[in-house]
């Protein structure tokens, strides 16, 4: 069985490479869900593997969205990449930034 994994931010700088990455050395080992915000194109993701990931906007800003997309995806790894990259709330409110994806899945049995 493969193991559900949940990238955020795969479509900004870091979550596209990390993507990409398991996407080029890891194919079929994983099955790949990702964040990406409406705005987001996939120019970053490799052409030749978008249709191996599955891709939801979501607003990770808001617990119930988070907690249903941890619902339906019932990921076993969350590589959290999403941030907000306009620096004066990002730098005034990172607790806010992480705090709905780590508390929805750590409750929902996360570890």
């Amino acid at each position: 069985m493969r193991i559900k994994v949940l990238v955020t931010g795969a479509t900004g700088c870091s979550g596209s490479h990390q993507l990409n990455n398991i996407l080029h050395n890891h194919a079929g080992k994983y099955e790949l869900h990702a964040t990406k915000r409406a705005r987001s194109a996939l120019d970053l993701i490799d052409p030749n593997w978008r249709e191996a990931t599955s891709f939801y906007v979501v607003d990770l800003t808001r617990a119930f969205a988070v907690a249903s997309l941890i619902a339906k995806t019932e990921p076993g790894i969350i590589l959290h990449y999403a941030a907000d990259t306009f620096v004066p709330p990002s730098s005034d409110n990172q607790w806010s930034q992480i705090r709905p994806v780590l508390s929805t899945f750590c409750s929902s049995g996360g570890s």
